[in-house]
């Protein structure tokens, strides 16, 4: 029986699902090393606008929720702050509960900041000083421009410049410099804040993740940091290392979200930096915990396509039936896996682009292992279908 799908040339075929692959030559796609990595890397960004914009969604509904977290504890920490006005006798003096009392009347985030500033030189050594960078923290944090959160928070350094106030707004900060895409910055920023605040999940979450979609779009400046931030959030999650400041219900949700996802991108940036195998590892993890991500799979079939074509290549020189028996079982994983990606998009619009990625390659597999017919097919995609909601 003659495998004309083994060919170098129709190997190739398959594996430009990912715009751009195309192009490529087959004795590129076949000379490993770098040619290898970077048509790699060419199908991973191919998708990257389409997940991060889920993502970015994603992030935006947590953000939602967490601002009106902020709101209650704002309103907490104003009530707080009149009560110190009404405290002229006791623990503050009169011109310093006046000097509150500015603060708390300004009318908006940059003149509280601004009556901090004077607060802050005239009483330097106050016992509420704590409480009033806090206070201001909320109120920048609530402030929905990330421009203007970004002038606020390095404003908020120069007049609460101790470096356990610095602590206060560098998670604030750092969340601006990610939405301005200024990610140099917020690198820069986070990995300094990290160092002193190792068990920060919430900081590491994000840089991972936002580290991953950059890598995505072939800026692999922050892989390696986006790693090890990936990793300890993974390890902090996993040992059930809850944030003192977040309670147990938000805590199961937050693990149950953000761990596939976790590893997910983990897996990604291992294979930006060239790891197939750790890749592999941290996709299949994902999998494990019922990631309904389809880019999780479109990944994994895209490694194990990769491992096909080698299997195919070391067939054509040896024509060992043993090796024939292999390829032909990693061209069935390869259609599984494209299978249920396509079977997870659904019918959502947003998954458009990458169903239009796969299709053709998985319908090439399936027709070759099903002599030409595609019968069967629609069926093996529909099992990987979402539930009606």
């Amino acid at each position: 029986m003659r495998h004309k799908t083994f060919s170098c040339a129709c190997a190739l075929a398959c594996v430009s699902l990912w715009a751009g692959a195309v192009a490529a030559s087959c004795a590129a796609s076949s000379g490993g090393g770098t040619a290898s990595v970077e048509l790699r890397r060419a199908r991973v960004a191919s998708f990257a606008d389409s997940r991060d914009a889920l993502t970015a969604a994603g992030q935006d509904d947590k953000k939602d929720k967490e601002k009106g977290k902020d709101k209650d504890k704002d309103k907490n920490k104003s009530e707080g702050a009149g009560k110190n006005k009404g405290q002229a006798g006791g623990s503050v003096s009169a011109d310093e509960a006046k000097a509150l009392k500015k603060i708390q009347d300004a009318k908006d985030a940059a003149a509280k900041l601004q009556a901090a500033g004077e607060y802050a030189k005239k009483f330097p050594k106050s016992i509420k000083r704590a409480e009033v960078a806090n206070y201001l923290a909320g109120q920048i944090h609530g402030t929905q421009d990330a421009a203007q959160r970004i002038t606020l928070g390095e404003s908020f350094l120069t007049v609460f410049n101790a470096p356990t106030e610095a602590d206060i707004i560098n998670p604030i900060l750092i969340g601006a410099y990610v939405e301005a895409k200024r990610f140099d910055d917020a690198f820069r920023v986070g990995a300094a804040y990290l160092e002193k605040n190792p068990n920060q999940v919430e900081v590491l979450t994000r840089l991972a993740l936002n580290g991953s979609n950059e890598a995505s779009r072939n800026n692999l400046k922050f892989v390696p940091q986006s790693q090890q931030f990936g990793a300890k959030a993974i390890e902090l999650i996993e040992a059930d290392k809850k944030p003192e400041d977040m309670d147990a219900a938000a805590w199961q949700e937050y693990k149950t979200r953000w761990l596939p996802e976790l590893y997910r991108d983990t897996g990604l940036l291992a294979l930006h930096a060239n790891n197939a195998a750790e890749a592999k590892l941290r996709l299949e993890k994902a999998v494990a915990l019922k990631s309904a991500d389809p880019f999780v799979y479109a990944v994994l079939g895209n490694i194990a396509e990769d491992e096909y074509t080698a299997l195919a290549k070391q067939y054509q020189s040896t024509h060992s039936a043993a090796t024939l028996t292999l390829a032909t079982t990693q061209m069935d994983k390869v259609i599984e896996l494209y299978a249920r990606a396509v079977g997870l998009t659904g019918d959502k619009p947003e998954f458009l682009q990458l169903r239009e990625q796969i299709k053709p390659g998985l319908e090439s597999y399936y027709k070759y292992r099903h002599n030409g017919s595609m019968t069967g097919l629609p069926e093996l995609i529909a099992k990987y279908k979402p539930a009606a909601q």
